[in-house]
């Protein structure tokens, strides 16, 4: 592998020019510099289409596409892939940012031995970064059975073209699939724990998390992977779903919704979340400061 591999990162946006100019610097100004960036215009209506146009007379690395009417994030994705000429691809949303070490970082650590790298990641909320934990360095298929543990991955563009990119038929849980299928031909992924990414928790993906298709994803995925899992596993994924959609559960659906300890642990944080929020961010709020001082002992 040459020292400076090409890396293409894609974005596919969809009426946030403003948020897309934010998207864009965060990747110029990495300081891994041999980059191409690849946008597709997903049917916007808004400023998008004049946007790139300015942008792409200025940034000599920039390649946009554009479809006349939305297909969706994974449609606009797959494109951006194929017409990549990089080694290496790596996602970004729209309305999130890298920081500068992020590219830098992949292509350091990678490895042809691991399917993929991904890393911990910063939440926006209420203009305050809160960082992710790292769970596992190393994640294994059997991991991902459980969770997903990784969006937005760095890969070889070859690997994520054999596996056919994410599947648009999907109305949710895309990014999930596109790890557990690049898991499950290539093996363990790697993942840093540098905090490289930056996700902007809006009301937007709110709406987004707890909306009707966010449910059919989920029973999509099962449908899919479903047979490929254990009865402890789909508890996980039962329990990590109803979590994910914040639907309000009863103490003693805790118990008999399922029957794995870690899904029942799931489900009581999600009781605990749902009828005493106050009680459950304090309780967040506190072990994450436990985890930061003894991390610092």
């Amino acid at each position: 592998m040459p020292d400076t591999p090409l890396v293409s990162v894609y974005i596919a946006t969809h009426n946030r020019a403003d948020l897309l100019s934010r998207a864009i610097d965060s990747v110029l100004n990495q300081s891994y510099k041999n980059i191409e960036i690849i946008v597709v215009d997903d049917g916007s209506i808004d400023q998008t289409p004049q946007r790139l146009e300015q942008l792409s007379i200025k940034i000599d690395n920039l390649k946009h596409f554009r479809f006349e009417e939305a297909r969706g994030a994974c449609a606009a994705r797959n494109l951006a892939i194929q017409e990549a000429s990089g080694q290496f691809v790596t996602g970004l949303d729209d309305d999130d940012e890298f920081l500068p070490n992020r590219i830098e970082e992949f292509v350091r650590n990678y490895s042809p031995e691991y399917s993929f790298i991904c890393s911990t990641h910063y939440s926006r909320i209420d203009h305050q970064l809160v960082p992710s934990p790292l769970q596992k360095r190393e994640v294994s298929l059997s991991d991902f059975k459980k969770k997903n543990y990784c969006q937005n991955l760095f890969a070889e563009r070859s690997r994520v073209l054999s596996i056919g990119g994410y599947d648009t038929t999907l109305p949710a849980w895309q990014d999930y699939d596109f790890s557990f299928r690049l898991c499950e031909k290539f093996g363990v992924a790697l993942k840093l724990d540098n905090c490289s990414y930056i996700v902007d928790c809006t009301a937007a993906d709110q709406r987004i998390s707890t909306s009707p298709k966010t449910l059919e994803g989920y029973r999509m995925f099962m449908e899919k992977h479903g047979h490929k899992l254990t009865t402890a596993e789909k508890d996980m994924q039962l329990a990590n779903s109803l979590f994910n959609r914040r639907v309000s559960t009863t103490f003693i659906e805790c118990f008999t919704k399922v029957h794995y300890n870690p899904a029942r642990y799931k489900l009581f944080k999600l009781y605990v979340l749902t009828h005493y929020p106050r009680l459950y961010y304090f309780l967040v709020h506190t072990a994450r400061h436990w985890t930061n001082f003894t991390a610092k002992k």
